[in-house]
């Protein structure tokens, strides 16, 4: 990853206990907030608190175990994820090379590490913690599925 090396770093270091934590409490989604609180520092805290009042995104318990596995990959190992099919969609709101949370630096850092012979990259305009419920995104991820 290239600029978000500060949540990587607390992904890589914590997030096999927040998986562990979270699967004991049986939650299959869990809130953007309560998951920056799994990952239990000072600033993954404040995090969570700042999106809190930003919105009521969750991530599902198997999406967040696959963003730890790929994290980890990378950063221990250095090597290149092989998938089979692949579709990163960010967003790039005012065009400041963020969708406020990722940089799109990462999202193609992500995108060139992965080795895909059917990957795609797909722009948006819309910020990150409002893209589980716009339609815009879930209409993008069904034509995804359907090709």
């Amino acid at each position: 990853f290239v600029e978000l090396s500060f949540f990587t770093k607390i992904i890589n270091k914590n997030g096999k206990n927040a998986i562990r934590h979270i699967e004991n409490q049986s939650i299959s989604h869990i809130s953007m907030p309560k998951l920056a609180m799994q990952l239990n520092t000072p600033l993954s805290n404040m995090f969570g608190f700042i999106i809190d009042n930003l919105g009521d995104s969750k991530i599902s318990l198997n999406l967040f175990k696959n963003y730890y596995n790929w994290i980890s990959q990378i950063e221990n190992n250095s090597n290149s994820v092989k998938i089979n099919d692949l579709t990163i969609i960010y967003g790039d709101v005012l065009k400041r090379g963020n969708d406020l949370i990722v940089p799109v630096l990462d999202e193609y850092k992500i995108f060139n590490e992965i080795e895909s012979e059917n990957k795609k990259i797909i722009e948006t305009r819309i910020p990150h913690i409002k893209m589980t419920n716009s339609k815009r995104i879930k209409t993008i991820i069904l034509e995804e599925i359907e090709t």
